[in-house]
């Protein structure tokens, strides 16, 4: 009795016309080089240091540090009432987190051109891999934060069940700003190079060493249309108890982190045929 060939699988790419749907069931189907992927970024985080995994706790405990003596001992900036080494670090978890993403999905094609230059696999599952790196740090650096909470004696709230809904919006937002750099460093360099200045500028940008309540209040809902304030004040306001007006900020915050993150995607899925061809 002949046995069988096994069938093979063919794979057609086309040139996309109009608008083409995003095919985010073929991350499942590649799901396995997925999980090979973020195995691989979390191992190459921290391979040949010391200190591994204990840079997730080191990076923002040591800018909360500077940033509590810069701004809150020198120059003696407002909190709303908290601790400012307290007030600091719980807005630089949701900062951190979306200033990772961004920095890694954004480099995520250049990292990995070996891989793209030889085989077929859906483009956005590089940059998705990053982003669960992120949060693999972030949820380390949160277990600090409630150290911090108990050394303060500040007790968690009632609305901290709100917190995995702006960890979904810092992980949208960062992902959408991630994919729009990843697909035009492709083809200018000077972008990646101008990405962790602009990254700079936005956390000046962000209620992060300083509250909300400085900025004039004709101008908060402008202000609210960077969606990091909306987090960053949520985060506070769900954990500490700050009289912010996290609830007005939120809404505009989440509607740009929507769209930031839709139109990441569609732009990333127009140009990822020829990634490869220009990486």
């Amino acid at each position: 009795m002949t046995a069988r060939p096994s069938e093979s699988q063919t794979i057609r790419i086309e040139p996309l016309q109009g608008w083409e749907p995003l095919k985010l069931d073929d991350i499942w189907k590649y799901r396995e080089l997925l999980y090979y992927l973020i195995w691989r970024d979390l191992k190459v985080s921290y391979a040949r240091t010391q200190l591994g995994i204990g840079w997730a706790i080191l990076r923002p405990v040591l800018t909360m540090a500077m940033f509590t003596f810069i701004f809150g001992w020198l120059t003696q900036l407002p909190s709303d009432g908290i601790p400012y080494p307290l007030f600091v670090y719980s807005a630089l978890l949701p900062w951190q987190l979306f200033a990772r993403i961004v920095a890694g999905a954004g480099s995520s094609m250049i990292a990995n051109e070996n891989l793209l230059t030889k085989v077929y696999f859906p483009r956005l599952i590089a940059p998705i891999s990053i982003t669960v790196t992120g949060v693999v740090d972030f949820v380390i650096g949160f277990g600090v934060l409630l150290g911090m909470m108990w050394y303060y004696q500040s007790p968690l709230t009632t609305a901290v069940w709100v917190l995995p809904g702006l960890v979904i919006v810092t992980i949208a937002a960062g992902l959408g700003v991630g994919l729009w750099i990843a697909a035009l460093n492709v083809w200018c360099r000077d972008i990646g190079h101008a990405q962790p200045f602009l990254t700079q500028l936005w956390l000046f940008a962000t209620p992060v060493i300083y509250p909300a309540s400085l900025v004039p209040e004709g101008w908060r809902t402008w202000y609210a249309l960077n969606p990091m304030v909306g987090v960053v004040e949520g985060f506070r306001k769900a954990l500490l108890k700050t009289d912010s007006q996290s609830d007005f900020m939120i809404v505009p915050s989440v509607m740009v982190a929507g769209l930031v993150l839709v139109s990441g995607l569609y732009f990333f899925r127009r140009t990822e045929q020829t990634i490869a061809d220009a990486v």
